[in-house]
C-alpha cells in the first residue's frame, strides 16, 4: 500500500524518524513531479522564516522541515479544495498534483547542508 504525505506526518507514525519521513515525501513529490512533466525545472530557492531570521531551507533540521510541509499540505489542500469548489471543471486530485508539483518548498526538501562542528 503506497502511503500518503498525509500518513507519513501523522504524529502517531513514531515508525519512521524525521529524516526517513522527509525522504519517503520527498519520493512522493519526484513522483508527482515526474508525473505533472516538471521533473527537471528548478523551482526556485526555498527561504523560511526561523526566529533567528530567514534562512535557506537547505539549513534546517528535518524535524523542522516536517513542521513547513505540514503547514504547506494544509496550504494545498485548501488551495485545491477551494479550486474545485469555486472553478466547474476542476478536478480534485489533478489540483493537487499540480499544486505539489509545483510547490518550491516540496521540491527542494532534500537539500542539506550539515557542519562537523555544529
Amino acid at each position: 500500500m503506497k502511503r500518503t504525505i498525509t500518513q507519513i506526518l501523522d504524529t502517531k507514525n513514531k515508525q519512521m524518524s524525521p529524516t526517513k519521513k522527509i525522504t519517503a515525501i520527498k519520493g512522493i513529490v519526484r513522483h508527482v513531479r515526474h508525473k505533472y512533466g516538471n521533473k527537471g525545472k528548478k523551482l526556485g530557492k526555498t527561504v523560511c522564516n526561523t526566529t533567528n531570521g530567514s534562512q535557506s531551507i537547505k539549513y534546517v533540521s528535518d524535524e523542522d522541515k516536517l513542521a513547513l510541509v505540514v503547514c504547506e499540505v494544509d496550504v494545498i489542500r485548501s488551495q485545491a479544495i477551494n479550486d474545485t469548489e469555486c472553478t466547474k471543471g476542476v478536478v480534485f486530485e489533478r489540483r493537487v498534483e499540480e499544486l505539489i508539483a509545483t510547490s518550491a518548498l516540496l521540491s527542494n526538501l532534500g537539500k542539506k547542508v550539515e557542519s562537523a562542528y555544529l
